[in-house]
């Protein structure tokens, strides 16, 4: 049997396999051993080590042998984007808003067809 380390695009170990031929990919390094310990750290293609990443990176990576942030801001907002639910006050004051606005568009809406109609009933067509 063949053991291998399955890496994502940045190189973190993401998941140990055990095939039963060799497999040639960029996403498979070869291993002497099944060994469950590697998961989550990250290959150094350049010296062939599974490298432990420092904490403080949400997806650390290696680039020219320094670590760095492997996400992008836009991917950590996301992932830090947590919604807080809004307290019975903040949705009163929310609703009642929202309905102020409906009322002021449904006065425009009727001062609109009452406009329409007059002009219908003058035109004769009504």
């Amino acid at each position: 049997m063949y053991n291998y380390a399955q890496l994502d695009k940045y190189g973190h170990v993401i998941g140990i396999s055990q095939l039963a031929g060799v497999v040639e990919n960029e996403s498979l390094v070869s291993l002497e051993t099944e060994d469950f310990t590697l998961f989550g750290k990250v290959y150094d293609r350049d010296t062939g080590e599974f490298l432990t990443p420092p904490d403080g990176f949400y997806k650390a990576i290696r680039v020219n042998g320094a670590w760095t942030e492997g996400l992008t801001p836009e991917e950590i907002a996301e992932l830090t984007n947590v919604l807080v639910p809004e307290s019975v006050e903040q949705k009163a004051q929310r609703l009642e808003s929202e309905n102020a606005n409906l009322r002021e568009q449904l006065a425009e809406t009727n001062a609109n067809v009452e406009t329409l109609t007059n002009a219908l009933i003058e035109l004769g067509v009504i």
